[in-house]
């Protein structure tokens, strides 16, 4: 089709050619010329001012011609809006011009007439071609996210239809399904969440993921979650190469998210909210252990105040655990923790209970701070962590943590580098960002303290 693109060839020229303060001359254009197909025409690049008016360069384009040439080959394709290119005179360069995908730029000295540069920059046409492979590759991602919603939404649909009377109804075999869906309601109300994004550009900024996962990853991610969705409805237990195998059928597939295995799984954990051998994926062999000193009593076990002791997340999961502590704290590095330990006299005499997070709040974490203060032993929470970015994600995650729990029912205090106490988080958010802009980053270690500054963080 013979196509006249002088409007196109206008914008994009204003938007992406021309420097400030600088228009295009159109009134040398050659009305008998303007619709013969493949005729180059030169633009002249003026700029004026209240005292000056001079030539900054000259531009040769073509304004018609025919879109059913083929494309051209090579690199040109993937030209950048503002890339500069130089290519060598010959017939492809001017076929190029002819066919409306690139233009030719001279850029003048001061005196308007003398060549100072001579670069080819993308053509309309070529900027059109590109706009389009990005609006195809746009919809196709729009319908890949509507059919996965849609497919995601069955599943969680089916499986929220199994009623306990249901259950009843199945075999032995599938008397698990009742545990089964209670360990999973967690992960279907983040799912809930995200399913009610319509559109792609809603699901890719939901606050759910990440910030540094890219949209790409974030549609896997959802495929992986409706294949192990999938797996934990309909089977006891699976291992990581069935979800793989469950998503993608061919030969290699159960590969297919093997190079995010590590951040889908941490993800997936986390919007469960439980271990995954509890949602049937046992293949993994990890065991994740929440380390603690102080009085913590289940239906399974009892610890008193003195070494540190450990809970697996599934003795966590499984079982219910209160606590007569009267002061919690949380820490992010074990260090901290072996340290109290080694003062199992003040631990006791104190009335403390201490949790170390290892530098990553997980769910085993987060299910034993809501049981410990389900109770009302606990009367305040001291949290206490490194004092650097990723430390104070770590308070803030554990500040949501226990402010949920705890209903306004505890104080919770911060410890700050100097000994000093914050009783308010934005407060010691305030201090935290204020050092992190002096760049003055520091581990909790470093400032360890005596038991006479741990009883006085008590007493403030």
């Amino acid at each position: 089709m013979i196509l006249n693109q002088l409007e196109e060839i206008k914008n994009h020229i204003n938007n992406y050619i021309l420097k400030t303060g600088e228009q295009i001359e159109f009134s040398t254009l050659d009305p008998a010329e303007i619709n013969r197909v493949g005729v180059l025409h030169e633009l002249t690049i003026v700029k004026r001012t209240a005292r000056t008016y001079r030539k900054t360069g000259m531009l040769i384009v073509a304004v018609t011609y025919d879109d059913q040439t083929p494309l051209p080959e090579g690199s040109l394709l993937a030209w950048s809006v503002g890339k500069k290119a130089q290519l060598p005179e010959d017939s492809n360069a001017f076929t190029w011009l002819a066919q409306g995908w690139i233009m030719k730029e001279y850029r003048f000295k001061h005196d308007g007439k003398t060549a100072e540069r001579i670069s080819y920059r993308m053509g309309p046409r070529l900027f059109q071609y590109q706009q389009q492979l990005i609006d195809n590759k746009r919809e196709a991602e729009d319908r890949q996210w509507s059919e996965l919603r849609q497919a995601l939404r069955n599943e969680l649909d089916s499986f929220k239809a199994l009623e306990p009377a249901k259950f009843l109804e199945v075999t032995n075999t599938s008397r698990w399904l009742p545990e089964r869906k209670e360990n999973i309601t967690s992960l279907i109300s983040v799912l809930d969440v995200l399913l009610q994004h319509h559109h792609l550009d809603d699901f890719s900024s939901s606050p759910e993921f990440p910030t540094n996962w890219t949209g790409n990853k974030r549609l896997l991610f959802m495929h992986f979650t409706q294949a192990l969705v999938h797996l934990s409805i309909h089977k006891r237990s699976f291992d990581w190469k069935e979800i793989g195998a469950t998503y993608e059928r061919r030969i290699g597939g159960s590969k297919i998210f093997d190079p995010y295995k590590q951040d889908f799984l941490t993800l997936i954990e986390a919007w469960s909210s439980c271990p995954l051998p509890l949602l049937g994926l046992y293949s993994l062999g990890q065991i994740t252990s929440v380390y603690f000193t102080g009085p913590v009593s289940g239906r399974y076990s009892n610890y008193l105040a003195g070494p540190v002791h450990a809970l697996t997340d599934l003795c966590v999961f499984k079982d219910e655990y209160s606590t007569s502590a009267r002061t919690l704290w949380l820490v992010e590095n074990r260090a901290i923790l072996t340290r109290f330990a080694a003062e199992g006299d003040f631990v006791q005499s104190s009335g403390s209970l201490i949790i170390g997070v290892d530098g990553q709040l997980r769910g085993a974490h987060t299910r034993l701070i809501r049981q410990l203060l389900q109770g009302d032993s606990i009367q305040q929470v001291i949290i206490w962590s490194d004092y650097d970015e990723s430390g104070l994600v770590i308070a803030k995650h554990l500040t949501s943590v226990v402010k949920e729990a705890g209903q306004g029912r505890v104080v919770i205090k911060w410890i700050c580098h100097d000994h000093s106490v914050a009783t308010c988080f934005e407060e010691y958010e305030k201090y935290m960002q204020e050092r992190l802009i002096k760049d003055e980053r520091m581990e909790q270690e470093l400032i360890l303290g005596s038991e006479t500054d741990w009883k006085k963080w008590i007493e403030c």
